[in-house]
């Protein structure tokens, strides 16, 4: 019983032990912890005191540096005449650069207008050209439309002189005697009309197309006046309906039927003299 109360004691007492240990192993550690933030803290305020020290020297050398500075600056500022001579040569070497620039643009802007000149007498002699060929066109045209002119004007006076020609013609055959015998007489009855209060007419068929006319009723024309007068009667009925304005183009071939039947109411004429004689 003693030995177990011995050794719960012995037990008890190095637990004390132990813990007096630690606390003391506590104690130092968060002295030493102490003493070395103190450490830091002291570091760290002589750095900064270093700093300052440095910053100030740096302050004074370079106020030292400025202060040479401006005093070596100060005497070496250039004279009045220094300054005049200085910027009289400034402003001669602008002039100089202005006036060579002048000069390019001179002879650029001379150039251009070389150019220019020469495009414009390129432009101004294509128009002329065009000017003189719509002027050759025009002289052209109008020598065309002056030899149509006179074409039309011979063709005109041509048609004048047939159709003067023709009239002529037309009033010697009238005013002849042989055109007033036949006249007189009659073409062949087809038909005759009786209109109270006027003369008697009569519807002859004439030619050889039948063609009917109207003429007045003579009763001492005999069978043969007739034969005779169809011939004519044809002829003259040809003659008498033509028309002015169909010559006013010259037909050969029209001319042509013209004179035939003119021969043919000539043909009718000697065969009327022929039968008169007989």
């Amino acid at each position: 019983m003693d030995k177990r109360q011995t050794e719960i004691q012995r037990f008890k007492q190095a637990r004390i032990e132990r813990l007096k240990a630690l606390r003391n192993q506590e104690k130092e550690d968060k002295m030493q912890a102490a003493e070395k933030a103190r450490d830091i803290q002291l570091q760290k305020q002589q750095e900064l005191e270093q700093y300052k020290i440095q910053k100030e020297k740096q302050f004074l050398a370079q106020k030292y540096l400025n202060k040479l500075a401006y005093e070596h600056a100060y005497s070496n500022l250039p004279t009045a005449e220094d300054t005049a001579a200085a910027e009289l040569h400034r402003r001669q070497v602008f002039i100089q650069q202005k006036s060579e620039k002048l000069f390019k643009a001179e002879q650029v802007c001379k150039e251009n207008h070389k150019i220019a000149v020469m495009n414009l007498k390129e432009k101004y002699d294509e128009i002329q050209k065009n000017k003189n060929i719509k002027l050759q066109k025009k002289i052209e045209l109008d020598q065309k439309e002056q030899e149509r002119a006179r074409k039309a004007v011979l063709r005109q006076r041509t048609i004048d002189e047939e159709r003067k020609q023709y009239d002529i013609e037309q009033d010697l055959y009238e005013n002849s005697i042989n055109f007033k015998i036949m006249k007189a007489k009659g073409a062949k009855f087809t038909d005759i009309q009786k209109v109270p209060g006027i003369p008697i007419f009569q519807k002859d068929k004439i030619g050889f197309n039948g063609l009917e006319i109207v003429r007045e009723y003579n009763p001492d024309y005999t069978e043969d006046d007739f034969l005779v007068a169809d011939a004519y009667s044809e002829a003259q009925n040809f003659k008498q309906n033509i028309k002015v304005k169909e010559y006013k183009k010259f037909n050969v071939e029209r001319m042509n039927q013209h004179h035939r039947v003119t021969s043919q109411a000539q043909e009718a004429l000697d065969i009327l003299e022929m039968i008169q004689k007989m």
